[in-house]
């Protein structure tokens, strides 16, 4: 004999945003989603390769540092041998720096004129910090 249904719900982490997407190691980062738990108990955070040490944790907000040795990865929290989902996320080498391109780069301008400028990266993102 079966008994009434009951509903059940599985609480999974969620990663909605991640600022800044990249830093080097030391660097203080905000994860931001939902089902992250209250606590932080046994959860744990991925920034690149490596484990990243919690300063804050909530079930909405993760502040956490960029582990040293880290490299280029993801963020992920895992809370209760749940994974969330990851987003990709960059560790630049330490002691390096990032090249950036103005686009245009060559332009004629008069007095009086206005022009738009793009900070772009290696790779032709769009840079906004």
């Amino acid at each position: 004999m079966l008994s009434n249904p009951v509903a059940f719900t599985v609480n999974v982490p969620h990663i909605t945003t991640v600022s800044p997407a990249a830093g080097s190691p030391g660097t203080t980062i905000t994860i931001t989603g939902t089902g992250f738990g209250t606590t932080q108990g046994s959860g744990t955070i991925q920034l690149g390769t490596t484990a990243a040490s919690v300063s804050g944790w909530s079930n909405t907000q993760i502040v956490a540092s960029v582990a040293s040795g880290s490299q280029n990865g993801i963020a992920q929290v895992v809370q209760n041998s749940i994974a969330s989902n990851s987003i990709n996320f960059s560790v630049p080498g330490s002691g390096t720096t990032t090249s950036v391109n103005l686009n245009p780069n060559l332009f004629g301008m008069a007095v009086g004129d206005t022009r738009t400028l793009q900070a772009l990266d290696a790779n032709g993102n769009q840079m906004t910090d």
